[in-house]
């Protein structure tokens, strides 16, 4: 049964994460709603590890949009992770 709150969407969309302990990595989304994210990664971190990702949208007519989130991983796979959001957001026109 599907528990998220917010609608999913197939958007690949480029990301620099920092997780606590491991160094700053590229990304990019397989989805993302509005709590949260799915992306693909060999390096998975562990359930609860904090995150801060700087989200860019390329495509998004603006001088580098890019929004800025904090949150926690949670759930792994063999292909990558999820990650959920806090409710505080931070938008930036860079």
């Amino acid at each position: 049964m599907e528990k998220r709150m917010t609608e999913r969407y197939n958007i690949p969309l480029r990301a620099i994460v920092t997780f606590t302990g491991a160094p700053r990595q590229e990304i990019e989304t397989l989805n993302i709603s509005g709590d949260g994210a799915f992306f693909m990664t060999n390096q998975t971190m562990p359930e609860g590890t904090r995150f801060f990702m700087s989200l860019f949208m390329d495509d998004i007519p603006a001088k580098n949009p890019v929004v800025m989130l904090e949150g926690t991983v949670k759930r792994r796979s063999t292909s990558g992770m999820g990650v959920y959001f806090d409710q505080r957001q931070q938008f930036s026109w860079m």
